[in-house]
């Protein structure tokens, strides 16, 4: 069989291990075992499956072990997912040789250490998804060279520091989730050059400072979360209520982030792009929205809101 090109046993409920064989299939080219209850760990012959091309895609499985360092050696592959797994260990440095990788998933395993500074060499990357891991380092800076990057998940790790500047140069991005992290320092005004983004999600975390009113050049964004950041501060800067009158922005996230203070900017108010939404406003009432999806726990110190009131999703 080795001739053959594509293996494909995809929801067969397979288990026990990966058969070592399967390295033998030298000109395999999509290898897919997806959604079986496969148990071992990675074996060290599948590196030797180098004309791999479109797919190593060993999802929603109970792997175990660690992903090889030598599967660096996929030179060639553009797919490669392993999410919904129990690996453990650190990502490989070696990701950063796959040239021509376009979708990279490792989620919901148990992978830890740090974000290798050699992802950034992936400048075909599309999607890179790492959430639900305990990846415990600083974002590198080097995440500035995937300038095909269209979808960024890190949520649910232990990533920390400052958000790097850099993030703010992956033009093509259109969503990205942050969030349930301890990502610390200000929030980077370079994010406002993000122009095709359209969710972004940075919840539940620790930055510090306030909303940076730079974040006007997000003119795509429809889905803005910024709920659960109790050292967040400062007041809403008007150029949010622009974003939201004059462009796309049609459901905002406050909740549980409560030491915002000021006017709430009345464009918020008006929101015209939205889906659905229920609040009550008092004191100094605006308008109430006919379609808009805005989230926060009202204060004293946030002006213009009645203190009781609850958003409708």
């Amino acid at each position: 069989m080795t001739s053959l090109v594509a293996l494909d046993l995809d929801s067969l409920s397979l288990t026990g291990a990966i058969p070592r064989e399967i390295g033998w299939l030298s000109n395999l080219e999509g290898l897919g075992l997806n959604n079986n209850a496969l148990s071992s760990s990675l074996p060290t012959e599948l590196g030797l499956l180098t004309k791999l091309y479109w797919s190593f895609n060993l999802y929603r499985n109970a792997l175990t072990g660690s992903i090889p360092s030598h599967f660096g050696q996929f030179t060639n592959l553009q797919s490669f997912k392993v999410h919904d797994n129990f690996l453990s260990g650190s990502l490989p440095s070696e990701i950063g040789l796959l040239a021509t990788l376009e979708y990279l998933d490792v989620g919901s395993n148990q992978l830890s250490g740090s974000l290798p500074s050699h992802l950034g060499l992936l400048t075909g990357l599309k999607w890179l998804e790492c959430a639900d891991n305990s990846l415990s380092s600083a974002i590198p800076s080097e995440i500035a060279g995937l300038t095909s990057l269209e979808r960024l998940d890190l949520a649910s790790n232990q990533l920390r520091d400052a958000l790097p500047s850099t993030l703010g140069l992956l033009a093509k991005l259109e969503w990205m989730d942050l969030s349930s992290n301890v990502l610390s320092s200000v929030l980077p005004g370079e994010l406002g050059m993000l122009d095709s983004l359209k969710e972004l999600f940075l919840d539940s975390n620790q930055f510090t400072g306030s909303v940076p009113f730079d974040w006007s050049g997000m003119t795509a964004l429809r889905v803005l979360g910024l709920s659960d950041l109790p050292l967040l501060s400062g007041s809403l800067p008007v150029e949010l209520g622009w974003m939201a009158s004059m462009y796309n922005l049609s459901w905002l996230n406050m909740s549980a982030t409560s030491n915002l203070h000021g006017v709430l900017p009345e464009d918020l108010c008006h929101l015209a792009n939205n889906e659905a939404c229920n609040y009550t406003l008092s004191g100094s009432p605006f308008e109430n929205p006919k379609d808009c999806v805005l989230e926060f726990d009202c204060t004293e110190s946030l002006c213009g809101c009645d203190c009781n009131c609850t958003a409708v999703v």
